[in-house]
């Protein structure tokens, strides 16, 4: 899997950032989810989503 780096990233801050978030252990929660969101990206989110499209356009067109 050529993003397997941003795939440990990416667990990471959901681990540490986004489960907290959704359980409700936030003080305030718009400037947490702000941070989470820039850890994401930072994690290599973004590449992350380009590449599951990029397996799911493939598989998609294997089914044709």
């Amino acid at each position: 899997m050529p993003i397997t780096a941003e795939f440990a990233a990416i667990e990471a801050v959901r681990s540490h950032y986004i489960v907290p978030l959704s359980v409700g252990m936030s003080e305030g929660i718009d400037a947490d989810l702000a941070f989470a969101r820039q850890q994401m990206n930072e994690a290599g989110f973004p590449k992350f989503m380009v590449e599951l499209q990029n397996q799911l356009d493939a598989f998609a067109a294997m089914k044709r």
